[in-house]
């Protein structure tokens, strides 16, 4: 049978340098043909908490939002995400060819960085060779790191014992010279400045009432672009 001379085009180009072969090309023959074996690879995602389970484990509901991934080989936007923040694992929805519904776990070697609606997340490889995630803000030499987390608590309801998710958790740290400093109150943030510094940033604090336990991403925001200026 004779070969179809735009194939073997497509082969030798490949061979010759993958970097030729344009994201967008990749991405449009993914359409044509089907899915992105780089994107849905991952492991199904098995929901195993039962009615006995009060709550959910995510950071803010059970809807899937649209997101970006960015993952070591390609990136993808207007893809529909949740984060686990008791499994502590992303994940995302789609539907196959034949127009069936699954959710799979994105594998956290593959995985950079994600953005599910406005809040941008890191995925950062620890001394132990295991991942962390975190949700940043802000840029330029002070970023707040914060990670999320839900625990499951035992509740006593009549005579049967059941579980019950925790609101969402978090911790703060400031990301300064390549460490990361946890900061759960004003003072343990100001010690880390200079004398000086320290005065500045109670007072400028104060006025603008924000509070580290109770502040928002907003707020935290406006105290990275303050700390900047310091």
């Amino acid at each position: 049978m004779r070969a179809n001379p735009f194939i073997l085009m497509i082969v030798f180009f490949l061979s010759v340098n993958p970097l030729l072969f344009s994201q967008s090309t990749k991405e449009k023959l993914d359409h044509v043909y089907g899915l992105s074996q780089n994107l849905y690879n991952g492991k199904i995602y098995e929901d195993f908490y039962n009615y006995e389970v009060i709550g959910h484990p995510f950071i803010k509901n059970k809807t899937y939002l649209n997101g970006s991934l960015s993952l070591r080989i390609a990136s993808y936007n207007h893809v529909q995400l949740n984060y686990d923040i008791y499994t502590q694992k992303v994940l995302l929805a789609f539907k196959t060819q034949n127009n069936a519904y699954r959710q799979i776990e994105i594998p956290l070697e593959h995985l950079l960085a994600f953005k599910i609606e406005n809040q941008d997340f890191r995925n950062i490889k620890t001394e132990n060779q295991s991942y962390k995630i975190f949700q940043v803000i802000g840029d330029g030499e002070h970023q707040i790191y914060i990670q999320w987390y839900k625990k499951l608590e035992v509740i006593r309801a009549s005579s049967n014992y059941k579980y019950e998710f925790t609101n969402a958790k978090r911790t703060l740290f400031l990301h300064k010279d390549e460490h990361l400093i946890a900061i759960d109150r004003n003072k343990k943030l100001r010690k880390i400045f200079s004398k000086k510094q320290q005065i500045e940033l109670k007072k400028w604090m104060k006025s603008k009432h924000i509070k580290l336990r109770k502040a928002n991403d907003n707020e935290l925001l406006i105290l990275c672009q303050y700390l900047n200026l310091l």
